[in-house]
């Protein structure tokens, strides 16, 4: 796939799709883990979004916009490789929080 791949990518309404941030190659103590032992990714940055999701008849507007970083369950989403990166399509539901930006 080309480098650009993931700019084409649009998510249904009430999904995202997310980079997954990888997990830390060492503990802060210097000690460096095996990919079984890392934990996995709760954190993503968002690079495309949906059209927003409809509760009790009404569109809901994102909170957040790309770019943003959002927290989510550790299991949820449908998990692609484009490039050498991982991506995450995600529903909304399973957005814990994300990062104000300043």
């Amino acid at each position: 796939m080309q480098f650009d791949e993931h700019r084409k990518v649009k998510p249904l309404r009430g999904q995202l799709f997310v980079k997954v941030i990888e997990a830390p190659e060492k503990t802060s103590g210097g000690i460096v883990l095996l990919d079984r032992s890392k934990p996995l990714p709760t954190e993503s940055e968002v690079m495309a979004l949906g059209d927003p999701p409809i509760e009790r008849d009404r569109e809901q507007p994102w909170p957040f916009g790309v770019g943003s970083k959002v927290f989510h369950n550790k299991f949820s989403g449908h998990a692609i490789k484009m490039a050498g990166d991982y991506y995450l399509i995600l529903r909304a539901e399973h957005v814990l929080a994300y990062r104000e930006e300043q």
